[in-house]
């Protein structure tokens, strides 16, 4: 049988909640191809470590249900018949980009299928490229929800999906041995959330190593690497182990071609990738208004027991960013129970960025992100539900 030629508007590539949930956004407004890999098998191990609440008044028996619950339903609504009915053509297979011609379009080939479109998004790395992949999988996230849970777990500790595994298992009583080194995963995190990792992981039967004595400035950014923008072997990309450059718009040195999430490197965190897969949607399918993509006001979080949030600018970026002093001050949760953590404000008081660790973190860094250089931090914290710590001249200037 010879080649097949398919044509679509947009062609996605990637098996993850990001990428499945954006298939089915765009097949709303357009022609969409989603390729998921020779397995045919969605990321369900996403559907798990991205739960983000578990009834904490549940008994264990309950909480096994609850979550067994959620993964059949997950399944369910992510299957394949269900991205059908959707509209979603899903194409199942290794693939790899050709041009039928020297001066042609490309195309995405799986087998006999010649996939045509102005453009493709690769939203995951395939999980073979995933260096320090945790073995993790849906059949041994079953495993901890059996009737008899092996009796402690031991979580590699060399990728932030790992932390989700840790929380997973604090949820269900399983005891678990973190092996890593919070230094070597998070390199360029400030030393204070590594801090507040380190201390969430001990609980519980966790081992932390190489906690820092004495907290630092925030002084990490989660912004896609822009400059120098290389080639794109395209031969190579099946087996490309590093991070691919893009420019502003997260488009390659192949103009047809985008990438986003783990492609980028950095922190491959679902949160992130989603905004991301949003954004270039909307600015590649007809009919579509494109909103900016705007990294300082996009809330993310770390999957830890104990969530970890962010939003908005550190302070060594504010610095540069705005020439002018900056100041940092503690903050502290007033009716989420615990929390606190630091905000980056402005000479006029404003708010310019936040890092909060706690039970209402997530929730209050979505609501602070509204008020991003736009609004005094006192106003922001007030509608989060948080305060400073201490007295406003007991600050910290930069």
């Amino acid at each position: 049988m010879g080649p097949v030629r398919w044509s679509y508007d947009l062609v996605i590539i990637g098996n993850s909640l990001a990428a499945i949930q954006g298939a089915i956004w765009a097949a709303t407004v357009c022609r969409v191809g989603l390729v998921i890999g020779a397995s045919g098998q969605l990321d369900v191990d996403g559907f798990i470590l991205a739960l983000e609440t578990l009834p904490a008044s549940l008994e264990l028996s309950q909480k096994h249900l609850w979550i067994k619950g959620h993964l059949s339903r997950c399944q369910e609504r992510y299957s394949l018949g269900t991205l059908a009915q959707a509209g979603v053509d899903v194409i199942q297979g290794n693939g790899s980009f050709e041009k039928i011609s020297g001066s042609g379009p490309l195309n995405y080939v799986v087998g006999n299928d010649y996939l045509q479109a102005p453009a493709f998004i690769l939203v995951d790395r395939p999980l073979s490229l995933v260096i320090n992949q945790c073995p993790t999988s849906p059949d041994r996230l079953l495993q901890f929800l059996a009737e008899s849970p092996p009796p402690l777990i031991h979580v590699p500790g060399q990728q932030l999906a790992d932390l989700g595994l840790v929380r997973l298992c604090r949820q269900l009583e399983i005891p678990v041995a973190w092996g890593g080194d919070l230094r070597q995963l998070l390199p360029h995190e400030d030393p204070l959330v590594i801090a507040w990792l380190a201390v969430d992981l001990e609980k519980g039967n966790s081992q932390a190593q190489n906690c820092p004595e004495t907290p630092l400035k925030l002084a990490t950014t989660l912004e896609p690497v822009h400059q120098g923008l290389t080639r794109l072997n395209l031969s190579d990309l099946a087996t490309m182990a590093g991070p691919i450059n893009v420019n502003p718009n997260l488009q390659t040195a192949q103009p047809q071609i985008y990438a986003c999430g783990s492609w980028l490197g950095g922190y491959d965190l679902p949160m992130i990738t989603r905004a991301e897969v949003k954004y270039l949607i909307q600015g590649l399918i007809p009919r579509s208004q494109q909103q900016p993509l705007n990294y300082k006001t996009l809330p993310w979080w770390f999957p830890s027991p104990m969530p970890i949030a962010r939003i908005g600018w550190h302070s060594q970026k504010a610095q540069r960013a705005f020439s002018q002093e900056i100041y940092t001050y503690p903050v502290q949760a007033e009716h989420f129970g615990l929390g606190y953590g630091q905000i980056v404000v402005n000479a006029n008081q404003r708010l310019l960025g936040a890092t909060l660790w706690g039970e209402g973190a997530i929730a209050a860094v979505r609501t602070l992100g509204l008020g991003i250089e736009t609004t005094s931090a006192q106003d922001c914290l007030a509608a989060a539900g948080w305060e400073v710590a201490i007295h406003p001249r007991q600050h910290q200037a930069i």
